[in-house]
């Protein structure tokens, strides 16, 4: 991040790109894994909400951030651009440097560090036993790798990511064109993209805490599914650029929202530590294909109003809530089957285990 602000070539820049993807892909899915091994099902969303939505509000300031950094054009001789990388990039290690001491381990190590007693630990431990049975880390190996792989539900969990961090990707990116586009100067578009982020933070924790509270992951993610195609298609057709807004406002409180809720919906519904390192490392993964298609359909010749972009983000919004069916219909049955005492197999390998839906 740091040496983006004194790169001189293209090549560079590539390298640089590179380097910054490698070091920083396991990143989020191990932030994410780590979460779950810590809290039973039913207080994931709030905690993985707490943590993304915390970013995102970080980024949504990010833009006013960068505007203030590109005043300082011609310091030192540096373009403003150059300016933001140093001084974010500055940031970046500060923080990386903190947290190496800051951060805790798995429960089962916490107590070694120092952060919790022996009885604290013993008494998370069981919550989490209690709750899935899976406080004991097994180890992963290819073959569960492969195993863990042959499950569909990984993969459905895993589009259904993909499906809604495209939109969260393409208003992140592309927001202060689209409200330039309404009128609006390339600095005031900076500014009023950070008050989109901020309701779509408030709107994702409060579906958080309901999802929590009444232990609901499909509705919550159906419901954000269709805030956000109705922002998409505000944001895409409508004549007045105060509506138009609203729209933005819209689509990416939905989209944001669904990225914790389809996380906890993951993490509800698998168990065994191998599984979840597995898991949250394909739903990231596809995650971050999410970014891809975003840059790829958000073309420039279709600025300002981007209507094939909104129209492939909005198309996958519906395969959301496809696949989102299909789940949930497979979830009921398999319930079903366990309260009936019907079941060929357990779910998921434990007795009374149970899909939250």
């Amino acid at each position: 991040m740091l040496g983006q602000g004194f790169l001189n070539s293209y090549e560079a820049l590539t390298a640089l790109r590179f380097l910054l993807g490698f070091f920083e892909a396991g990143f989020f899915p191990g932030c994410v894994y780590l979460i779950s091994c810590w809290y039973i099902r039913y207080e994931m969303q709030t905690r993985l909400a707490a943590f993304y939505l915390f970013s995102v509000l970080v980024g949504g300031f990010s833009v006013i951030l960068a505007y203030g950094l590109m005043q300082m054009q011609g310091l030192r001789g540096y373009l403003g651009w150059r300016w933001i990388f140093i001084i974010e990039g500055l940031l970046t290690q500060v923080v990386a440097i903190v947290s190496w001491f800051l951060i805790i381990d798995f429960p089962d190590k916490a107590q070694k560090t120092g952060f919790l007693t022996e009885q604290e630990a013993v008494f998370i431990e069981h919550r989490i036993e209690k709750d899935r049975a899976d406080a004991v880390n097994d180890p992963l190996t290819w073959a569960k790798c492969g195993e863990h792989l042959r499950d569909l539900k990984l993969w459905a969990f895993a589009l259904m990511f993909m499906s809604t961090t495209t939109p969260a990707y393409a208003f992140a990116y592309f927001s202060p064109t689209i409200i330039q586009g309404l009128g609006y100067s390339g600095g005031i578009a900076n500014l009023l993209s950070a008050p989109p982020v901020i309701f779509a933070v408030i709107s994702a924790y409060s579906f958080a805490l309901v999802g929590d509270k009444y232990r609901l992951r499909g509705p919550i993610i159906a419901a954000q599914c269709i805030i956000s195609i109705v922002g998409l298609m505000i944001t895409a057709y409508h004549a007045k650029p105060g509506v138009r807004y609203f729209g933005i406002f819209l689509g990416t409180a939905g989209c944001q929202g669904n990225v914790p809720a389809i996380l906890a919906y993951q993490s509800n519904n698998i168990r065994m530590q191998s599984k979840r390192s597995v898991g949250s490392a394909l739903q990231i993964g596809f995650g971050a294909i999410g970014g891809i298609i975003a840059s790829t359909t958000f073309r420039e010749v279709d600025a300002p109003k981007y209507i094939p972009g909104l129209w492939t983000t909005a198309g996958l919004q519906f395969l959301i809530l496809t696949l989102l069916a299909c789940t949930t219909i497979h979830f009921l049955r398999r319930n079903k089957q366990v309260d009936t005492g019907t079941a060929m197999k357990p779910i998921e390998g434990l007795e009374g285990f149970k899909y939250t839906l």
